[in-house]
């Protein structure tokens, strides 16, 4: 065994959920046990931090003293009138920061590419929920190890999809993702049989990273928790949802043995309540359950712990994904313990009686079984050979050499030459356009001169179908290149359908301020045609025709005449603006459904971010492939700007009319 192996664990460490702390916790403790050197890697996405945050971010007051002040007595405010709230949060940070032996904090994909410094011989990826693309709303590729290099060995172990089957619409990420791993193992029957459709290689069922060890290693850091008289911990998976089941179960029981209650419900008391257990440390979740005289509860890890305890406990099935429950007290004979309905508690407790140590012998052949499939993982040789989507480090400010569209567009005359290398190539391009004042749509052409009617930004949502997807499929089937240009919205919906990673797909994103709805444009063009008493024919979204900081919006009629407005102050954007900031649910749905980091080849920004050029910026190996071949047709100067300010900056549209 080479002592001096890293190995790099990437799961949901940051969530404040003893389940999630402690199996992470398990899994590192089992890895330095057998001399390995393992870490968790600190990945901290907004997502899931946003969920157990009690004031702001941070970071949203470090830009001054007052501002950090603000901030630290906004937590003092938390203290006073929320202790409960606040204890539990430090208790959770402190076991993340100190407990564990994690990295520096890593915010996306982006960043864990982008440190060079961030060396593993192994990285594994679980266990947990990781491969739910509801959590946390989107399948996110730092959770299927896609950082650190090709030579790494990737292993999943005990991954869950936190669900029945895998949904159809993300079967090519999976198929895609999971042809990075070495070695691969899931936690639940349903996960393997999705897992082994979408792969060739051999999905292993292994027991949750807390099987890896025994009692006397969790009680290195139990707490005991005091109590003046025995007691019933319940404990309920969700701290603020009722589950009546539970509920009843409860009740009964608290009726049959007498006992009081100890419940970490923060909305509620059961009658015969003792004491609540509302912001104990990991360590303590332990010690509650370790010294119960019975444990009710909904939780698959409160469940875990009550056996490992060799504690009296009823499990009531969890209302919506109950499998790994049943396997596990199916698989150790305690399926009797598993009730979701006070009336059917047995008459006579004696009937639920545990027999620990036949429990302990089927749990040795769990821990065996798990423990082998990591030994072998670790020891075994690399056998992935697929490349890892690696960072690319392009980043210029541009111009381009000749003007290749009628309109004065910067950005348009960027992208020309991109359209008319894939064209050349028998392929197409996909991108926004304004095909007519009542609708605009995707279109996919070999045309360079339909960049004259593109809408890019794409400001209003434009017509995308799955007949759009499917010609872009049948494309890439065909080998042919294909260029597709849209704002990070778009192309996150287009990666739900289709592997952005394909050799002969192109995207390019757009940034957009804004992304409203169609009707707003269209409202918008009734309402000039109405101002005019002319028949609108067409709308320039960014010209910059006068050569200045600024970019236009141009309406033109039939009758020959153009308006002019800026359109940082053009009412048409006053009204996306608008929208976007009250009402445009889909909006939210496709932030949501963003994949983290920079998923597209390449970004380009324009006007307002820069004056007079453009910034690219090539994300990956295939973005500085292509720029490679293009750079002849632009003017180049490196630029030392961040891309998260070319990203961040938005349009300064006046603030009083934004509200």
């Amino acid at each position: 065994m080479d002592r001096n192996m890293k190995i790099g664990i990437v799961t949901f460490s940051n969530a404040h959920n003893y389940g999630a702390v402690l199996q992470a916790w398990s899994l590192q403790t089992y890895l330095e046990k057998l001399g390995y050197h393992a870490e968790i890697v600190n990945l901290r996405l907004t997502e899931i931090d946003r969920v157990y945050r009690i004031v702001g971010r941070p970071r949203d007051y470090e830009t001054s003293r007052l501002s950090r002040m603000t901030y630290r007595m906004n937590m003092v405010k938390t203290r006073i009138t929320d202790s409960e709230k606040y204890h539990r949060y430090h208790n959770f940070e402190h076991f993340i920061n100190h407990v564990l032996h994690t990295t520096k904090k890593y915010n996306s994909i982006e960043e864990l590419r982008n440190d060079t410094h961030l060396h593993y011989d192994i990285l594994i990826a679980g266990s947990d929920q990781i491969w739910n693309s509801g959590i946390p709303n989107r399948i996110d590729s730092a959770y299927f190890l896609d950082f650190g290099g090709d030579n790494v060995k990737r292993i999943s172990y005990a991954a869950s999809i936190g669900a029945t089957h895998i949904p159809e619409d993300e079967f090519e990420l999976f198929r895609y993702h999971l042809k990075r791993f070495d070695y691969i193992s899931v936690r639940e029957v349903n996960a393997k049989e999705s897992v082994e459709q979408l792969t060739e290689k051999p999905v292993a069922l292994v027991a949750d990273p807390t099987f890896l060890l025994e009692q006397k290693d969790f009680d290195q850091i139990k707490k005991d928790y005091k109590a003046k008289k025995k007691y019933i911990y319940v404990h309920n998976v969700h701290l603020n949802i009722e589950d009546e089941a539970l509920d009843s179960v409860v009740v009964k029981l608290a009726e049959m043995t007498g006992l009081p209650i100890v419940s970490n419900r923060m909305d509620s008391t059961y009658p015969n309540e003792m004491k609540k257990f509302l912001s104990g440390k990991p360590e303590e979740f332990i010690g509650v359950i370790a010294n119960a005289e019975y444990v009710v509860t909904n939780s698959f890890h409160a469940t875990v712990f009550a056996i490992t305890y060799h504690r009296n406990f009823i499990t009531v099935p969890h209302y919506s994904n109950p499998d790994r429950m049943i396997y596990l007290l199916d698989i150790l004979g305690l399926s009797s313990h598993l009730i979701d309905q006070g009336e059917k508690i047995p008459t006579d407790l004696e009937t639920l009686c545990i027999d620990y140590e036949a429990v302990e012998r089927k749990k040795g052949v769990m821990r065996s079984e798990a423990q082998a499939f990591l030994n072998d993982a670790i020891k075994g040789p690399k056998t992935c050979k697929v490349a890892t989507r690696s960072q690319g480090n392009g980043r210029y400010y541009v111009k381009a050499k000749e003007q290749a569209v009628y309109r004065d567009d910067e950005l348009l005359d960027i992208l020309a030459p991109v359209f008319k290398k894939a064209i050349a190539g028998g392929g197409k391009c996909v991108l926004p356009i304004f095909s007519s004042v009542e609708a605009s749509h995707y279109a996919i052409t070999d045309d360079v001169s339909v960049i004259q009617q593109a809408m890019v930004p794409e400001f209003f949502e434009t017509e995308f179908d799955a007949q759009l997807v499917s010609q872009i499929k049948e494309l890439l089937e065909q080998d042919k290149p294909v260029v597709f240009v849209g704002n990070e919205y778009r192309i996150a919906l287009l990666g739900k359908q289709i592997n952005l990673d394909t050799p002969n797909l192109l995207t390019i994103e757009i940034p957009s301020a804004v992304f409203a709805k169609y009707r707003v444009l269209t409202e918008d063009i009734n309402r000039m045609q109405d101002l005019y008493h002319d028949k609108l024919t067409g709308v320039e979204f960014t010209n910059q025709f006068r050569h200045d900081e600024n970019q236009y919006l141009i309406y033109h009629f039939a009758s020959g005449v153009s308006n002019v407005e800026n359109i940082e102050t053009a009412p048409l954007m006053q009204e996306a603006v608008r929208c976007v900031n009250h009402s445009n649910h889909d909006y939210e749905r496709c932030e949501a459904n963003m994949l983290i980091g920079r998923a597209t080849d390449f970004t380009i920004a324009g006007e307002p971010v820069v004056s007079d050029g453009c910034i690219i910026q090539a994300n990956d190996h295939t973005g500085m492939r292509w720029f490679d071949e293009l750079r002849d047709c632009y003017i180049i100067d490196k630029s030392k700007m961040d891309l998260h300010h070319m990203v961040a900056k938005e349009f300064h549209f006046d603030q009083e009319k934004k509200k």
